[in-house]
């Protein structure tokens, strides 16, 4: 995930160097540049919506209902977690959420997978 946001935030034109964590750092423009605004929710939504269609057509409507269902419940319990509980994890708690975390992303990945293939195809 952190890879991920670095990733974010250099697309956005916003690259970090620090000699401080570049965890926290990294962590602070995210929240500043894309939470705080709104662009985070917004993108993520949409993609997420995006996403759940393709997956409906490429692993059935079933399962991308779980997937999505996990994923917004996931988020809640962030949510809980980061606002409610502070610094406080429950190491089971943060153990299942890695999980379906693990679960949600090799999911997308073979969404991608089916995708590229389906449109490889297409172009053939």
């Amino acid at each position: 995930m952190f890879y991920m946001a670095r990733a974010l935030l250099e697309n956005g034109g916003i690259k970090i160097k620090t000699g401080l964590s570049i965890h926290a750092v990294t962590f602070d423009a995210v929240i500043s540049y894309f939470y705080l605004t709104g662009k985070l929710q917004k993108e993520f939504l949409e993609d997420f919506i995006e996403a759940k269609e393709d997956a409906a057509e490429l692993l059935g409507k079933q399962k991308a209902d779980e997937l999505m269902e996990e994923y917004f419940f996931e988020k809640k319990k962030r949510g809980a977690f980061t606002y409610d509980m502070g610094a406080v994890l429950v190491k089971s708690k943060a153990k299942t959420s890695l999980e379906r975390a693990q679960k949600f992303r090799r999911e997308l990945r073979k969404v991608i997978t089916k995708s590229r293939k389906y449109h490889g195809s297409l172009s053939h």
